[in-house]
């Protein structure tokens, strides 16, 4: 300090050190602490709604204490109003017989009080008023800038954090959320059998028909129950892996003929299966891919199209590469590849369930190493390609 001013140029090139709050308040102390004769200061921020943030301060020091107690009294909330340097009486001080007063100094940014620096000081009111606005006010003004500035780093940092922490959560959960989907698709092949057993339960109750063939139709509908919840814990205990395997195409497809199987024959519709080779296989989470499969496969069956018929196929597309296919032979869509495809179908409502479907199935195919691709045409069929690596001399067992 000299002849009462603040050496500006040093002072930026201390304040451009600082990437905190606190370390600002470090800063302006040494600054203004000889001639304002301070004892102890700090910054405290304001949030949008002027809610005072006390998060930077020790709960447990003696200095805490006394900006709860001015927070209390609404002393702070005063100084916030005032948008302007004041220095008020220590009466906590005062009461100890300690002459201590307070320099209280608002941030204001664009209009908006964004932090105010609290001192205490052992000056009188009258030995510094004069120069009080002056000086304090030349480093407010100069200050304010950089706490915004790391006020929104911090924000970024933040929402950074927070989108990362989404991501890491998305794909933690991602198992499970495919695990969800398929359990509802598996559970709606149980109602079948259940309107099955229920009927035949009637017919005997009522005395018509023969008991003995109702009883042998009751059984066969258990069964196709217990191996319905057989597949579900089979599922279950696989979408609990989070990491990709080795698996035959042959069981994959299996599985989605015994999940999707009274669907599609509501639907009115068959599953045509074929794979070129029993032993292709590929590596991926098994559950996820299941999931992305199904997903196309009850899109089909939703659509109005003439074809009864839904291929699931899996070939050799060259060395490298195995693709499965999922085909109709009709369509009301025309697309030429995958983005427009789900483009297409986002324009009738009653498809808006299976858009981000579509999209968790591209996600899903990309992270394993494949791809999608789609070609629509329509009258004459919609086609997705999958390419896979090709898992090469591995025993499946």
């Amino acid at each position: 300090m000299n002849n009462q001013t603040v050496n500006i140029k040093n002072y930026i090139e201390e304040l451009n050190k600082c990437s905190s709050v606190n370390s600002i308040n470090n800063v302006i102390f040494e600054v203004l602490k000889d001639e304002f004769a301070i004892i102890e200061s700090v910054i405290i921020e304001v949030d949008s709604n002027s809610n005072i943030i006390t998060s930077n301060l020790n709960e447990e020091s003696a200095l805490s204490e006394r900006i709860k107690y001015l927070i209390e009294e609404g002393i702070i909330d005063w100084a916030l109003q005032t948008g302007e340097a004041q220095i008020i009486m220590d009466l906590q001080s005062q009461l100890k017989g300690i002459s201590r007063n307070i320099i209280m100094a608002p941030f204001v940014y664009i209009n908006d009080v964004i932090a105010i620096f609290i001192a205490f000081t052992e000056k009188n009111k009258d030995d510094i008023d004069n120069i009080l606005n002056k000086i304090v006010h030349e480093v407010i003004s100069i200050t304010a800038l950089k706490i915004k500035l790391i006020q929104q780093s911090f924000k970024v940092k933040k929402i950074n954090s927070r989108l990362n922490e989404l991501n890491e959560r998305l794909i933690n959960s991602l198992p499970m959320t495919t695990f969800g989907e398929i359990s509802l698709t598996v559970l709606k092949e149980a109602t079948l059998p259940l309107q099955i057993i229920n009927s035949n339960v009637e017919l005997i109750e009522s005395g018509v028909g023969n008991t003995a063939r109702r009883l042998e139709i009751i059984k066969q509908q258990t069964k196709s129950i217990s191996e319905i919840i057989n597949l579900l814990t089979e599922i279950s205990l696989d979408s609990s892996k989070s990491e990709p395997e080795i698996f035959s195409l042959s069981e994959l497809f299996d599985e989605i003929s015994s999940v999707t199987a009274s669907q599609i024959k509501t639907a009115g519709m068959k599953l045509y299966i074929e794979v070129e080779n029993e032993k292709l296989s590929i590596k991926a989470i098994k559950t996820q891919l299941e999931y992305s499969l199904i997903h196309i496969i009850l899109f089909f069956l939703t659509t109005e199209i003439e074809s009864d018929t839904i291929y699931l196929t899996a070939n050799i597309h060259n060395p490298r590469t195995i693709v499965i296919s999922v085909k109709s032979d009709d369509s009301i869509f025309d697309a030429n590849n995958f983005e427009k495809f789900v483009e297409s179908i986002k324009q009738i409502s009653k498809f808006d369930r299976m858009v981000n479907g579509f999209y968790s199935a591209k996600n899903i195919i990309k992270n394993s190493g494949g791809k999608i691709e789609c070609l629509s045409k329509s009258g004459e069929g919609t086609i997705f390609r999958i390419y896979f690596p090709s898992v090469k001399n591995i025993k499946v067992d």
